[in-house]
């Protein structure tokens, strides 16, 4: 679905973000603007951030 959703059910949690494919993005979509999700892992640990492209869909 292209929106950034974290969600968790029975105990596993499902990380959803935004399209790379920007060519059809034609503003935010429910709220979640152009951008990409970044994982970051370390060892055992990890941790996530969605990350704006910055930039005014035309």
């Amino acid at each position: 679905m292209h929106l950034y959703e974290e969600i968790k059910v029975k105990g596993v949690q499902f990380i959803t973000a935004g399209a790379v494919s920007a060519s059809w993005w034609g503003g935010d979509y429910h709220g979640t603007e152009e951008g990409y999700l970044k994982v970051s892992i370390n060892g055992d640990d990890f941790g996530w951030e969605y990350v704006d492209y910055g930039w005014e869909a035309k």
